[in-house]
């Protein structure tokens, strides 16, 4: 979890400083698969087990990489 979305502004908050994934990610040639915001309800739902009932945009950069990997395997 890499940011605290403010729900009071809408604003995107990094309150451990922002992380070195991205620059990490550049550095080797490979995309940043996302990042998942700060937020109760997913942490219960990591804890429940019960992640595939969450939804939210934060990991569509890794269903990317997976549906291209996907589609150059069966080609």
């Amino acid at each position: 979890m890499s940011y605290f979305t403010c729900p009071d502004n809408g604003k995107d908050y990094h309150i451990f400083g922002k992380g070195k994934s991205a620059a990490a990610a550049l550095e080797y040639g490979v995309p940043l698969l996302g990042s998942i915001p700060i937020d109760p309800e997913i942490a219960d739902a990591c804890d429940e087990g019960r992640i595939e009932d969450i939804t939210g945009d934060w990991l569509a950069p890794a269903l990317d990489v997976v549906e291209k990997v996907t589609a150059a395997k069966n080609g």
